[in-house]
């Protein structure tokens, strides 16, 4: 049976299209180097072999035909999302907002799966000719990641900053075209997460491994409620109250005790007013009663007006 009646094309539509979905699923399957221009005309269920040539002349033409079907496809999707958002509060947002055109590519049409699964291979490619065309596409979006990257890490090189960006941009695009690999990896089934939450975490990784771990990411961490329990026994307003006997049993010691009281009530006021937390977030009796659940600790709304996770 050959592609277009498996794909139920009709033989009386346009021409084009057809041979161009037929090179897609191909291309997309068994790569660009294993499917000739014949093969694809064949599967399309063209009387003429040379129908392809005709068309797009050669494999380049046919390469660069699909990378305008499916930049077309991403533009719609990406001048959508900047009239639903815009001006965008964060790097992460950003980054969310680009990539979810990708991430919805396969539901938004029925060749999406193929294409998402045709420009990982493409961005692997050696071959000078088509990277040039893929970077034609693709460049727009890591450019702008990288500009605001620069901001964010002036103390990284940056070749050294580009060439991790650029190792993330293979994992990403292949993370996006296999998810479907998440029902049998070696450590089970991870196909529970829904297309938001991958997202997410596809984000995270982009955002995150460009950099060394610092006190700062430590704090973002935090911020941005990847954590799922939040204890902080000496950020408590508790912990105060261990003043009174100190002071009591050691005389001499109660303006060193004092110093030290005032200093960490300070800080908690400080932290109250300036952190995304709920109005008892330093009550550790509070935290305690709700099991410490980040939820206890940080609060949705400020969160959301700073860009970070929802709790």
């Amino acid at each position: 049976m050959t592609m277009a009646a498996r794909s139920g094309f009709d033989k009386n539509g346009d021409t084009r299209e057809r041979l161009l979905l037929t090179a897609l699923h191909l291309y997309a399957r068994e790569g660009l180097h294993a499917v000739s221009l014949r093969r694809i005309s064949t599967e399309a269920g063209s009387k003429n072999s040379a129908a392809m040539h005709y068309h797009f002349q050669n494999k380049l033409g046919v390469v660069q035909a699909l990378l305008d079907m499916i930049a077309r496809e991403l533009g719609r999707s990406t001048a959508a999302l900047r009239l639903e958002h815009p001006a965008q509060r964060s790097l992460r947002s950003a980054c969310r907002d680009t990539l979810l055109p990708l991430v919805q590519l396969p539901a938004r049409q029925n060749w999406g799966a193929d294409g998402v699964r045709f420009l990982s291979r493409l961005v692997s490619e050696g071959d000078e000719e088509i990277a040039a065309m893929v970077n034609a596409t693709v460049a727009p979006f890591w450019q702008r990641v990288d500009r605001t990257l620069a901001e964010q890490l002036p103390e990284l090189p940056a070749p050294v900053r580009r060439l991790r960006l650029m190792f993330m941009s293979t994992n990403v695009f292949h993370g996006v075209a296999e998810a479907a690999w998440l029902t049998h990896t070696p450590l089970g089934d991870l196909s529970h997460f829904d297309e938001d939450t991958l997202l997410d975490h596809l984000v995270d990784y982009l955002l995150h491994h460009p950099r060394s771990n610092t006190l700062a990411d430590l704090v973002d961490v935090c911020e941005n409620c990847r954590l799922e329990r939040v204890v902080l026994p000496l950020h408590s307003w508790e912990f105060l109250l261990l003043a009174v006997p100190v002071m009591a049993l050691c005389p001499g010691q109660r303006l060193l005790t004092a110093g030290m009281a005032l200093g960490l009530g300070t800080h908690l006021l400080a932290d109250q007013f300036s952190n995304p937390v709920t109005p008892r977030a330093y009550l550790l009796v509070h935290r305690w009663r709700n099991r410490f659940r980040r939820s206890a600790f940080f609060d949705p709304v400020a969160l959301e007006r700073r860009g970070r996770h929802p709790v």
